[in-house]
């Protein structure tokens, strides 16, 4: 099967985009992966609804438990996280792009990170302490240019989602931080945890291939596809943002993204 027919049914500029992600991470065409790239785009508001549906039905389980509290303005909070997760799975299953390749400007719109992020640490937070983890969200008193961004809020959404979930899953105890920060005019988010780590330096560039998985992860018997940080690579190429990663092994791993102030 030649590219041309693995890149049916994608736009020209869709087409292009792939072949572009797939040259940075040095996979050629004929390799079996990548047809896994091109074949992600139309699974990909599957693997979401599936991920947000466990996530709700976690934090319903302990609501029904008596985690957080028995009256109503106790457990308000973690009713309006479920909410929110059951409203991000079905905006993705409704609208059933594929974002993370491409932005539609229809879908672009200005919002502000500063409350997005803490969302995501409002829904994220009990799902951490299920797993006897302490997340934290960290903030500067002051931004230089404020905290307004541009993009498509549900793929954007998708990227720290995936983020905080590996967070989440590599994490056996301690903390993990979640950080809007300034560095000089930029706009920077901070994911940060006391995991395991990636078990070798020479092995960070091979994180965000799709299907890779750390050798190390069959430890922590936890399952997956290999395809979220891809994912989020793919989010932040289309945003025009810098993504990196910094790791220890036995002490952690931290994912830096950068939205540069223009």
């Amino acid at each position: 099967m030649t590219s041309q027919d693995i890149l049916q049914g994608y736009s020209p500029s869709e087409q292009r985009r792939i072949v572009e992600g797939a040259y940075q991470l040095g996979i050629t065409p004929d390799d079996p992966t990548f047809r896994m790239m091109a074949t992600l785009g139309r699974y990909e508001e599957t693997i979401i609804d599936l991920q947000a549906r466990m996530e709700a039905m976690l934090v319903l389980n302990q609501i029904i438990d008596g985690a957080y509290g028995q009256s109503l303005e106790e457990i308000k909070p973690l009713l309006i996280a479920l909410q929110q997760t059951n409203e991000r799975g079905m905006s993705l299953i409704q609208s059933k792009r594929t974002a993370f390749l491409e932005l539609n400007p229809v879908t672009v719109e200005q919002f502000d990170m500063l409350s997005f992020l803490q969302n995501n640490y409002s829904r994220f937070k009990p799902i951490a302490q299920y797993h006897s983890l302490n997340l934290h969200y960290e903030t500067q008193s002051s931004y230089k240019h404020g905290t307004q961004v541009r993009g498509d809020s549900i793929s954007i959404d998708r990227m720290l989602c995936n983020l905080v979930t590996n967070a989440i899953k590599y994490t056996l105890a301690g903390d993990i931080f979640l950080r809007l920060l300034n560095q000089e005019d930029d706009l920077v988010i901070e994911i940060e945890d006391t995991g395991c780590g990636i078990i070798a330096a020479e092995q960070i560039s091979n994180i965000f291939i799709p299907l890779w998985r750390a050798p190390n992860s069959n430890l922590f018997h936890q399952s997956g596809m290999g395809l979220g940080l891809y994912i989020a690579l793919c989010v932040a190429h289309a945003h025009g943002l810098r993504i990196s990663v910094n790791s220890v092994v036995r002490q952690g791993t931290k994912f830096t993204i950068v939205f540069s102030f223009e």
